[in-house]
């Protein structure tokens, strides 16, 4: 939403922020991409898959990492998505792609709270959360996260903070 991208322009610290709503297709969101950043994307985190994937494999630069972490566009289709010709670019621009699952990363759960938790507390990364009252909003904080409803985090609070 343009409230989303405005959030991280502003406060969030980025340099450009895009509103994939605003695009129909690949093609128009690859032009955005181009114009944005004009040398390609040097690190891409792959999380929604489709057009996205795509926009974003016709401009990974030379030598770019692609995380992939998820494809939620393809999370409710009846039939998987077809590979974009793009993927292509992986080879002839010696891009290294990996794949990763969060809990295989559990072990490392003390370090990433030892470095990120200092950071978090001097507002060096800033976040955002929707915040939903009652254990009954449950089903509308996840169902919101499919739809683009939630703002960052969605949380859903069953009790008073005791913090």
């Amino acid at each position: 939403s343009k409230e989303k991208c405005d959030w991280l322009l502003k406060e969030g610290g980025a340099d450009v922020a895009l509103n994939y709503k605003d695009y129909k297709n690949a093609a128009e969101l690859s032009k955005a991409l181009a114009e944005a950043a004009p040398n390609g994307i040097n690190c891409y985190f792959e999380n929604v898959g489709g057009m996205h994937f795509e926009a974003a494999l016709n401009n990974i630069a030379f030598f770019g990492r692609i995380a992939m972490c998820g494809m939620i566009s393809m999370y409710n289709a009846k039939e998987a998505e077809p590979v974009p010709a793009a993927i292509a670019n992986v080879i002839a621009r010696s891009v290294l792609m990996q794949g990763f699952i969060v809990s295989n990363y559990f072990n490392l759960a003390p370090q990433f709270a030892a470095e990120v938790a200092p950071l978090l507390a001097q507002g060096k990364i800033k976040f955002r959360e929707s915040v939903y009252e009652g254990l009954e909003k449950a089903p509308d904080a996840f169902l919101g996260l499919f739809k683009g409803e939630n703002f960052g985090k969605a949380v859903v609070r069953v009790g008073p903070d005791k913090a």
